[in-house]
C-alpha cells in the first residue's frame, strides 16, 4: 500500500514538471512570434508594425486570421503580425476580424474588395469578408471600429500586394490596397492603436486605383491591351488607322460616367456609348478621324477629362478637354494613337491646348455636263466655264456649334426653288440655274456669315453674295457656269467685291383653270380671264405661278371644296381644289419680301351671282354653304403703294366672299339664310348635299336628335317588335356590370335589336381598378361580342361610374383602367356623368374619350365635346314596363 502511495506521488510530480515546461515553451513562441519580423527585403518589420505595447492580458487585442489559396484557413495572430503569405505569388480571398474582449463597447466592421464582385457588404466581429471556394482574389479592403471603441482607438492596417509590395498604413475605413489593376492582396497587417498616441509609420499610400482605363483597336494588330491615366494607347509612325476605342473608370469616386463617341471614315458621328462600349468600327476597315470624350454625374463636378489624338500628316495635337472635338474633319486623316488623362477640377491642363481640332469648314458639289463634278472645300472653284450647272449641294462638314446651310436655286422655267440644306440637291439636273441664295440657319449664323460668288455666262464673277442675298442673272438667258463657297467668321472681311451681286426680269403672275367636264385651259397672265362665263360650268382646279421669283417669299393658295371646307395653302404651280368637285372660294397670298413688295388682288365668277369684288392678300373670294361655284377667276400682282384694280363694271355685290349661314333662335329652331341674307321659306332647297324644306315662317321642318335609349336587365323582358315601331332611333345594351357575369338579359336583348334591325351599341359597367382589370373587362366584352355575334354600330363604351369599390379612385387609377381597357379595344369610348367628368376623370386623355355624357337636365351643361346626351332616367317608351334612360345622339 505504501509502494502505491509513493508511485502516485511521482506520477503527480511529473505531471507537473511536464505542464510548466509546455507553459514556459509557449510563452517563449509568443516572444519571438511578437519580436521584430524580417520582411522579404531582409528589413525588420518594427518601421511598419504601429507601437503599441501589448498586455499581459488580451483586453483590446485585435485577432485576424485569412483565407489563402491552395492554404485555406491559417492560424489567427494578432495586433499587427502578417497573416498570408509574400513571395509565393498566392492569393489572399477572405479574412475574418475580431477584439474578443473589447475594453469599450463597440465593434470592429470590415468589408473586402472582391474579384469580379466589388465591394461587399460590411460584416463584423470575425464573419467572413470576402469568399472561400471560389478562387476569387481579395484585391482591397476597408476596416473601421464603432461605438466607444471608435472614440478611444483608431484601427491601422496595410496590405501586401502583387506586383506593388506592402504599401503604406490605412486607416479607419479607409482603402487598403488596389482597385483597377486585377492585383491580388497576398498578406495583410492589422493594429490598434490608442487615439493619444503620435504614430511614427508611413501613411502616404496604402491605396492605388487606376483613374482611366482605354484600349484601341488599331489595323492589322486588332486590340491592344490596356493602359491607364495619360499613357499611349495606338501607334505613331507605322501608318496605322485607329478604327475603334473602349474607355472606362474602372472604380469611380463618385456617381457618372465617362462617354464618348467617335466620328468614323465615311459614317461620320456615332452615337455616345460609356463605361467599356466599343466606339468606332472593328472589321470593317474604316479610321477615325476625330474623337469626343466627357463625363457625367458627380464626375463632371469633380474632374475634367483631357484628351489628345495622334493624327496622320499632322503628328500630336493639343489637348482636347470635356467633350471638345479632338482630331481631324473633312481631311480624310486617320487617328492613329490616343491620350486620356483624369484632372482634378481647377488643375491646369496636361499641355498646350490650342491646336486640338483642325477642319475643313465647307464641302459644295455640282452636276454639270452629265456628271457630279468632284466636291470642293472652303472658297475652292467649283464648275468649268462654258457649260451651266444644272444641280448643286452644300453641306457643313463639321462644326463645334449646331446648325446648317440653307441653299436655294433660281431655276430656269421654274423660278425659285424651295430652300433645301445638308446636301439635298437643289434642281432637277435638266434644268440650268440662273440665280442662287445661300444662307446658315441655327447656332452657327451667330459665329460665321457665308459668302459665295458665280460666274455668269455672257457676264463673268460676280460680286460675293452675304447671308441669303440673291446672287445671279434671272430672265436675261444667263447661267451660272461656276461657284465659290466660304465661310468667314462673323464680321469678318469678305473675300471681295460685293459688287454686281444680281439683276433681273420684271415679274408677272401666270394662272389656268381645270373646267368642269372639260380640261385644263393654257395659262393666262396678270389680270386676264382664266374659265368660263354664261356656260354654269365650275372650276375644279386651280394652278398659279409667277415667271420667276427674284424676292424671297413664295405664292401660296387655298381652295374652299364642298364636303371639305377650306384646303391646306398650295404653293406654285401645285393644283387646288379636287377634281369632280367644284369650288366654291379661293384665298391667294403672297409671304416675306415677296409680301412686302406686292400686292396680289383677284376676283371670282360664281354661279348665278356674276363677279364678285376684288379680293386682295389672302382674303377669301366666293362663297360659301351655298353650294355655287366658282367658274371664272381673274388675278393681277401691284407693286406695294400702287392702286389695285377697281370694280368698275356691272356686278351684283361689291363684295369678295359672301357666306350662306344656318342661325338658331332662342327656342331652338333652325332658319337659313342666303349669301344675300334672305330667309329661305317652304318648298324643298338642295343645300350642299341634302334637301330641306322650311315652314311658311322659315322654321326648318323634320330636322330633329336621334332618340337613343340604353337597356339592361334592370328593364325586365322588352317587347321588342313596340320599341321598333316606336320610332326610337337606336339601342345601347348593356353587356355586364363586372367582368365576370354577362347581364342576365343580354342574349334576349340582342337577339331582339337584331330581329327588328334596330342600330345598337353596347356597354359594360366597370369595377375595374387598375391597368390589368381594365383588359379583364375588356378581354370580357371581346369575348360577349364574339358569343353573340354582336355589331356594335353605335359603339362600345365603358361606364365609369363611383361604386362601392371606384369610390376613392382619382385620374392616375381611372387613367390605367381606359388605358388598359383601350390597349385591347382601341375604338371603344368613355360613358360618364357631368360631376364625374370633371373630377375622378377630368384630365385631357379621358375628356378626349368620353362621348357619352349624363346630364338629367333641359340642356348639357358639359363643357368637352361628346356626341350623345343622356338627359333622364325617367323616359317612357312602348315595350319596356317603367323607366327607361334617354339619350340624344347627334349627327
Amino acid at each position: 500500500m505504501k509502494r502505491i502511495r509513493l508511485l502516485v506521488y511521482i506520477l503527480a510530480i511529473t505531471i507537473l514538471v511536464y505542464t510548466f515546461s509546455v507553459f514556459a515553451l509557449e510563452k517563449e513562441s509568443r516572444v519571438i512570434e511578437n519580436a521584430p519580423l524580417e520582411n522579404e527585403q531582409g528589413k525588420s518589420n518594427e518601421d511598419k508594425i504601429p507601437s503599441k505595447t501589448l498586455e499581459s492580458s488580451n483586453e483590446n487585442q485585435i485577432f485576424y486570421e485569412t483565407h489563402i489559396e491552395k492554404i485555406g484557413w491559417q492560424e489567427a495572430v494578432h495586433d499587427g503580425a502578417t497573416a498570408g503569405t509574400s513571395g509565393k505569388g498566392l492569393r489572399m480571398e477572405a479574412i475574418k476580424v475580431n477584439i474578443p474582449q473589447p475594453e469599450y463597447q463597440g465593434t470592429v466592421e470590415y468589408k473586402a474588395y472582391v474579384e469580379g464582385l466589388g465591394w461587399q457588404n460590411y460584416v463584423k466581429n470575425g464573419e467572413v469578408a470576402g469568399t472561400s471556394g471560389q478562387s476569387l482574389r481579395m484585391e482591397a479592403i476597408k476596416i473601421k471600429l464603432t461605438g466607444e471603441m471608435a472614440e478611444h482607438y483608431d484601427v491601422y492596417y496595410r496590405v501586401h500586394v502583387q506586383m506593388f509590395g506592402w504599401l503604406d498604413w490605412a486607416k479607419n475605413d479607409e482603402t487598403a490596397g488596389t482597385i483597377g489593376y486585377s492585383y491580388r492582396l497576398e498578406a495583410i497587417e492589422i493594429k490598434l492603436v490608442d487615439k493619444n498616441s503620435t504614430p511614427t509609420f508611413k501613411t502616404t499610400c496604402p491605396f492605388k486605383k487606376i483613374e482611366l482605363s482605354y484600349e484601341t483597336h488599331i489595323e492589322k494588330i486588332g486590340w491592344q491591351e490596356a493602359v491607364h491615366d495619360g499613357a499611349t494607347a495606338g501607334t505613331s509612325g507605322k501608318g496605322l488607322r485607329m478604327e475603334a476605342i473602349k474607355v472606362n473608370i474602372p472604380q469611380p469616386e463618385y456617381q457618372g460616367t465617362v462617354e464618348y463617341k467617335a466620328y468614323v471614315e465615311g459614317l461620320g458621328w456615332q452615337n455616345y456609348v460609356k463605361n467599356g462600349e466599343v466606339a468606332g468600327t472593328s472589321g470593317q476597315s474604316l479610321r477615325m478621324e476625330a474623337i469626343k470624350i466627357k463625363l457625367t454625374g458627380e464626375m463632371a463636378e469633380h474632374y475634367d477629362v483631357y484628351y489628345r489624338v495622334h493624327v496622320q500628316m499632322f503628328g500630336w495635337l493639343d489637348w482636347a478637354k470635356n467633350d471638345e472635338t479632338a482630331g481631324t474633319i473633312g481631311y480624310s486623316y486617320r487617328l492613329e494613337a490616343i491620350e486620356i488623362k483624369l484632372v482634378n477640377k481647377g488643375l491646369s491642363a496636361p499641355g498646350e491646348t490650342n491646336r486640338k481640332f483642325i477642319n475643313r469648314l465647307l464641302k459644295y458639289g455640282a452636276y454639270q455636263n452629265n456628271h457630279w463634278l468632284e466636291e470642293q472645300f472652303d472658297g475652292e472653284k467649283l464648275g468649268i466655264i462654258g457649260s451651266p450647272l444644272n444641280n448643286l449641294y452644300i453641306s457643313i462638314i463639321e462644326s463645334e456649334h449646331t446648325g446648317q446651310v440653307l441653299y436655294s436655286s433660281y431655276v430656269t422655267g421654274l423660278g425659285w426653288q424651295k430652300p433645301i440644306a445638308n446636301d439635298d440637291h437643289s434642281n432637277p439636273e435638266t434644268q440650268r440655274i440662273e440665280a442662287i441664295k445661300i444662307d446658315l440657319s441655327g447656332e452657327i449664323s451667330n459665329y460665321y456669315d457665308i459668302y459665295y460668288s458665280l460666274y455668269i455666262s455672257n457676264i463673268g464673277w460676280s460680286g460675293w453674295g452675304k447671308n441669303g442675298e440673291a446672287c445671279g442673272n434671272v430672265g436675261y438667258g444667263n447661267s451660272i457656269q461656276a461657284i465659290k463657297v466660304q465661310l468667314v467668321s462673323k464680321n469678318g472681311q469678305s473675300p471681295g467685291s460685293n459688287n454686281n451681286l444680281y439683276q433681273e426680269d420684271s415679274l408677272h403672275i401666270k394662272y389656268q383653270s381645270y373646267i368642269q367636264n372639260d380640261n385644263w385651259q393654257n395659262y393666262v397672265s396678270d389680270g386676264a380671264t382664266s374659265g368660263t362665263t354664261g356656260q354654269s360650268k365650275s372650276i375644279n382646279g386651280l394652278k398659279i405661278k409667277l415667271n420667276k421669283n427674284t424676292i424671297s417669299g413664295s405664292l401660296e393658295y387655298s381652295a374652299h371644296v364642298p364636303e371639305i371646307g377650306w384646303q391646306d395653302f398650295f404653293h406654285e404651280n401645285e393644283q387646288a381644289g379636287l377634281i369632280g368637285k367644284r369650288i366654291e372660294a379661293i384665298r391667294i397670298r403672297l409671304t416675306e419680301n415677296l409680301a412686302q413688295k406686292y400686292d396680289v388682288y383677284y376676283r371670282v365668277h360664281v354661279a348665278t351671282v356674276g363677279w364678285m369684288g376684288w379680293a386682295a392678300n389672302g382674303q377669301s373670294a366666293g362663297t360659301a354653304h351655298a353650294c355655287l361655284g366658282v367658274e371664272a377667276v381673274q388675278i393681277q400682282l401691284v407693286e406695294k403703294g400702287q392702286q389695285g384694280p377697281q370694280n368698275t363694271d356691272n356686278i351684283k355685290t361689291t363684295e369678295p366672299y359672301l357666306e350662306a349661314n344656318w342661325i338658331t333662335d332662342e327656342n331652338g329652331n333652325a332658319y337659313y339664310y342666303d349669301i344675300f341674307g334672305n330667309m329661305l321659306k317652304g318648298g324643298n332647297y338642295l343645300i350642299g348635299n341634302t334637301t330641306y324644306s322650311f315652314s311658311p315662317t322659315g322654321i326648318l321642318l323634320g330636322d330633329r336628335e336621334l332618340e337613343i335609349i340604353d337597356v339592361s336587365s334592370h328593364n325586365g323582358t322588352i317587347n321588342w317588335k313596340n320599341v321598333a315601331e316606336s320610332g326610337i332611333y337606336g339601342v345601347i345594351i348593356r353587356i355586364s356590370a363586372s367582368a365576370i357575369y354577362e347581364d342576365k338579359k343580354l342574349a334576349e336583348n340582342i337577339a331582339g335589336v337584331k330581329k327588328y334591325n334596330i342600330p345598337y351599341g353596347i356597354y359594360i359597367y366597370s369595377y375595374a381598378e387598375n391597368y390589368t382589370e381594365g383588359i379583364a373587362y375588356a378581354n370580357f366584352t371581346k369575348q360577349m361580342i364574339n358569343k353573340y355575334n354582336i355589331n356594335p354600330t353605335l359603339g362600345i363604351f365603358l361606364d365609369l361610374e363611383s361604386n362601392n369599390i371606384t369610390q376613392f379612385m382619382g385620374t392616375t387609377e381611372y387613367t390605367a383602367v381606359v388605358k388598359g381597357f383601350l390597349s385591347v379595344i382601341p375604338t371603344a369610348e368613355l360613358y360618364t356623368y357631368v360631376y364625374y367628368a370633371n373630377t375622378a376623370l377630368n384630365t385631357t386623355y379621358m375628356r378626349n374619350k368620353i362621348t357619352w355624357i349624363a346630364h338629367y337636365s333641359s340642356s348639357c351643361g358639359y363643357t368637352g365635346s361628346y356626341k350623345m346626351w343622356q338627359y333622364t332616367s325617367n323616359g317612357y317608351l312602348s315595350g319596356i314596363s317603367g323607366v327607361v334612360d334617354k339619350s340624344k345622339l347627334y349627327r
